[in-house]
């Protein structure tokens, strides 16, 4: 084929290369110009206009308020009339005033010479007495004989003197200037001191105009903010930029590197730590208890724990979707998309705490505290986890050596029946709607009819083992004595009963301490035998070696009383148990026994067993399925191990470890943890499972509140992902606090005393305060440790005229140790050692019993056995033990002033009124009356006391 050539030139297209180029420069400037406008709009500077708008609208507020409160301050208006007359008489005198100013500016002039000279002088001085010092040393060190040596020193004195007297002249010089300037000055003074005084005071009352001023100019729009703010020339010094705090003790981790935190929440949050925003809603409203968190003063200061710490999310966030906020409700969940558009977070795993669980926090810092101050719904879940035997099934770092929550069920058979057994098991709730035992049976994954047939057949099993397993122990009486029930009501009213226990009410809301500590009573006629509860209220470490039923000492007559009284709280026997299905009862056996065996292994092995057998194989099996015996012990499962999952860093937990099956709800770990607490097997809903494969929590009956307070709860077991600098360190002090927090909290004082300012729940059963149980605030500064700690051992009358007595709680010398360390460690008293009194002077202790007796201190103070008809609201503790029982140094301060220690004393102030002194000698007569009680009483003591514990 032939090739044609062309010589014509090729064509050119510039036109699309410029099309092109031209459309890439506009769009490159379009972003460009978005680029800006989306960084001159972000939410935050937003949020940072409006909060300068209400900064200024506040402030003009309150600018006005000051306004009319100064021009109706009749105070402000005498000062301007005696400044203006201060003024007018200033003008009067105005010659001598300038005669006097010319005078000290004189003085001034003479004063600045004078000052001048002598620092010259001083700089010669210094460095000729550092030489001076130098040449003698090496005049005394030389070889010169001693005349030389002494020749060469006295010329070196001598010159050096020169220059002495030279400063020293200098020095009267100044004087004498200082002299004249300040007699000048107050010349000047004499004329100008009204119109000073009295500007210096007007300007004091109107401080707080002019610094609400300042914040009005300071926050005021104006043409050079704008500017400032405006969009490239922001690089510059903007007045709205990122506000930081940076925490190098709290750590967070990005990327499996651990930073830093940097929190910028008050990027957004402007009037988070300003008491005036507490109306105002997100961001600007004031942060909750400022004397709590973030203010200098609080022991969360923003600038060492920032707001991350606590609240979680992403630090460095700048934006709301980007913070990780957590909606507390499906109602704002929905707000918050149509608002901000937002929508679950998948890229974080820790998002924000919700605002209902922001408590959980506390524990990352507070791991050792029995309760956090100020962090009630926290501490509310500390007391259910407790009460409710968490721990029990699953490990807790923390609650290793607590005892077990529920009843020691080793010696079951002596104390209930197997009916009643049955039916407890079966609904807990149906006998007690406040107990805190779960129900295992009839939930949603076993409520069936074919599983309420297994259900029988299970706790059948399951109540036969306890039975069978039951150590006998026979009862100390074979029938218990004949009581008096009307007695016995009013015993159980008198004796401290209900300071632990509900008896009669009926209750239908459960607690947790002071009068639901122990199990309410209504029913307890229809649980167990007359003999079991005489012998358990005379002695419960009998049954049950680790209760914390406290013993009251009671007679015979007072057990048997009470006895005839709690056996007529009856509702109802428990309904005939039904039968177990005997083919339901060996299936289930052979499901088990196939476990270990092969299915012929166990048919025949299910053969050659009894039916009593098949229940004692089963229900050991099962005891050991639910777990019964985190809460209880059980015989034969001493050394048993926690059946549940380890919670210690449960708060943690990686969401994609949870299994939401078919359940629909929020994917969150707090929406996961709320339905498990409410319905605890319910993640079993539309899944084939085996029956050992099914979920086995047992359902506590929570409400809605209760799950939400175990769910903040759970929240606050996390991994240690903070550094220990961040922890509370507890010294010796606040460590003796807290080991005696426990055992206050174990033995329930706060049942019957008020302890740190909370509990005496009893109260609410007593009519006359004069009965009440006595308030332990400043307990540590009052009594002595050893006494302290003979009393917790051995109670013995303070107040005989009380009718509830302190019991015995059989503390040993280690428990009451802790008990007499919390308390001197709450007053930050002397422990253990008091220092001794000095032997008071005869005269001392003479005017003390004259004043004691004057005073007529023994009309309410009994000095031994109050007197026989005195009513007991003018009975006061027995001055007989004041010797051993009270710390001399506490006696001064408590008559200087009860109301202060002991708010709601009935202890008049005999020596001082609102610290006035109400006689001359009324420091004397105090230490009279101190050196008079501290000889009264006296006697050894029986223990060795707490110095050598």
């Amino acid at each position: 084929m032939a090739v044609i050539h062309s010589d014509a030139p090729p064509i050119h297209r510039p036109w699309r290369r410029n099309l092109g180029f031209g459309l890439g420069s506009l769009l490159l400037f379009l972003f460009t110009v978005w680029m800006f406008w989306f960084d001159y709009h972000r939410d935050w500077k937003g949020y940072q206009r409006e909060f300068g708008r209400r900064e200024v609208e506040k402030a003009s507020s309150r600018l006005e308020e000051v306004d009319a409160r100064l021009s109706a301050d009749q105070q402000l208006a005498a000062l301007q009339e005696k400044l203006d007359a201060a003024r007018a008489e200033l003008d009067q005198h105005s010659g001598d005033l300038k005669a006097a100013q010319k005078t000290l500016d004189e003085a001034g002039r003479r004063f600045y010479i004078a000052e001048s000279r002598w620092k010259i002088e001083k700089s010669y001085y210094d460095s000729k007495k550092y030489f001076f010092e130098e040449d003698r040393r090496h005049v005394q060190e030389s070889a010169l004989d001693d005349a030389a040596r002494k020749a060469a020193v006295e010329k070196l004195l001598a010159d050096f003197k020169r220059y002495e007297d030279r400063y020293q002249q200098a020095v009267v010089g100044l004087e004498q200037a200082t002299q004249e300037r300040d007699a000048a000055a107050a010349g000047v003074k004499a004329f100008t001191a009204s119109v000073d005084d009295t500007t210096k005071k007007i300007s004091k009352m109107m401080e707080d105009a002019a610094a609400i001023q300042r914040k009005i100019d300071v926050n005021r729009p104006s043409l050079t903010k704008a500017i400032r703010n405006a969009p490239v020339l922001d690089l510059a010094a903007p007045t709205l930029k990122v506000d930081q705090v940076i925490l190098p003790n709290l750590l967070t981790d990005i990327n499996f590197m651990t930073i830093p935190r940097v929190d910028r929440c008050v990027t957004c949050h402007k009037g988070i730590m300003d008491p005036g925003y507490g109306e105002d809603e997100q961001p600007f409203t004031t942060h909750p208890r400022l004397d709590l968190y973030l203010s200098d003063g609080s022991p969360h200061p923003y600038t060492r724990f920032g707001c991350t710490a606590c609240h979680q999310g992403l630090d460095r966030a700048t934006s709301f979707a980007s913070a990780m906020h957590t909606p507390r409700d499906e109602e704002q969940e929905h707000e918050w998309a149509r608002k901000y558009g937002w929508s679950e977070p998948h890229y974080w795993d820790f998002p924000q705490l919700a605002a209902q669980h922001t408590q959980a926090a506390c524990r990352t810092c507070h791991v050792q505290d029995v309760r956090v101050k100020g962090a009630d719904r926290y501490n509310r879940g500390l007391d259910m986890l407790e009460r409710a035997g968490c721990y029990g099934c699953h490990k807790l770092t923390g609650y290793e050596q607590q005892r077990k929550t529920g009843p020691d069920l080793r010696h079951l058979a002596s104390k209930v029946r197997p009916e009643w057994a049955y039916r407890w098991v079966e609904d807990p709730r149906s006998y007690r709607a406040t107990t805190w035992m779960p129900k295992f049976f009839n939930l949603s994954n076993s409520s069936s009819p074919e599983s309420q047939a297994r259900n029988n057949v299970e706790i059948d099993a399951m109540v036969s083992y306890l039975f069978q397993k039951s150590t006998p122990l026979a009862p100390t009486v074979a029938r218990a004595p004949a009581g008096d029930a009307t007695r016995g009501r009013l015993l159980v009213s008198e004796k401290g009963c209900l300071g632990c226990h509900r008896v009669g009410e009926n209750p239908t809301a459960r607690g947790t301490f002071g009068r639901d500590f122990g199990p309410a009573l209504d029913r307890v006629g229809d649980k167990v035998t007359p003999e079991w509860l005489f012998d358990w209220i005379r002695n419960p470490k009998r049954y049950f070696p680790e209760t914390n039923m406290p013993d009251l000492r009671l007679t015979e007559g007072e057990a048997a009383d009470i006895v005839a009284f709690l056996m007529t709280l009856r509702k109802a026997p428990p309904q005939p148990v039904p039968p177990p299905d005997g083919a339901l009862l060996g299936e289930v056996t052979e499901e088990y026994l196939r476990a270990k065996l092969t299915s012929a292994q166990a048919k025949e092995r299910l053969a050659s067993m009894s039916e009593e057998a098949r229940k004692l194989f089963l229900g050991e099996k099962l005891i050991a399925r639910y777990g019964c015996f985190g809460c209880h012990r059980i015989s034969g499962f001493e050394e048993a191990l926690p059946i549940g999952t380890e919670l210690s860093g449960e708060g943690t937990k990686i969401i994609t470890r949870l299994d939401f099956g078919f359940v629909e709800i929020p994917h969150t770990k707090a929406a996961w943890f709320l339905q498990k607490m409410k319905e605890p097997r319910i993640f079993d809903t539309g899944k084939v499972k085996a029956p050992q494969e099914k979920l086995k929590m047992p359902d506590f009956g929570f409400t809605d509140e209760e799950a939400e307070t175990v769910v903040t709860l759970i929240m606050s077991f996390q991994k240690d992902i903070q550094p220990m600098a961040s922890h509370r360190i507890l010294d010796d002090r606040t460590g003796a606090v807290e080991k005696g927090r426990r055992i206050v909290q174990d033995r329930n004082c706060r049942g019957c005393h008020i302890v740190e300012g909370e509990g005496g729940a009893i109260r609410e059963t007593i009519q006359d305060q004069a009965y009440y149980p006595p308030n332990l605030i400043g307990e540590g500064q009052k009594v002595q440790s050893d006494w302290l700690f003979d009393f917790v051992k051995g109670p013995t009358p303070i107040r005989p005229w009380l009718k509830a007595k302190m019991p015995t709680f059989g503390f040993d010398d280690n428990e009451a140790t802790r008990v007499v360390r919390y308390f001197a460690a709450l007053d930050q008293a002397a422990y253990p050692f008091v220092s001794p009194m000095e032997a008071a002077p005869a005269d001392l202790v003479k005017d003390g019993k004259k004043v004691f007796e004057d005073f007529k201190c023994m009309s309410c103070h009994p000095v031994g056995a109050p007197p026989p008809g005195m009513a007991a609201a003018d009975l006061a503790p027995n001055l007989l033990m004041a010797r051993e029982r009270l710390r001399h140094d506490w006696i001064p301060k408590w008559f200087r002033d009860p109301q202060r220690l002991l708010p709601g004393t009935r202890m008049p102030g005999f020596f001082y009124s609102d610290e006035a002194p109400l006689y001359p000698d009324a420091d004397h007569r105090m230490e009279a009356v101190k050196a008079y009680l501290m000889q009264l009483g006296g006697g050894a003591r029986t223990t060795g006391g707490a110095s050598g514990r």
